[in-house]
């Protein structure tokens, strides 16, 4: 088992070395899909509690993501 330092608690296993690297690229996707997640959510209530609903449509217009 092994962690991977740059994301507190994303941890891996595998039985050969191969699977653990598939393993980890998997948790490693996970964890930032995480905080991707954390930080839209975030970023939305924020805008939300703005009371212009220019500004607000403005705000949601910049959470539109096209790609990685």
């Amino acid at each position: 088992m092994a962690s991977c330092p740059g994301f507190p608690g994303c941890f891996s296993q595998g039985d050969t070395v191969e699977e653990f690297i598939e393993n980890q690229k998997r948790a490693i996707q996970v964890c930032l899909e995480s905080c991707l997640e954390s930080f839209l959510k975030s970023f939305l209530k924020s805008c939300l509690k703005s009371p212009a609903e220019d500004e607000l449509r403005e705000c949601i217009g910049k959470c539109s993501l096209t790609s990685f």
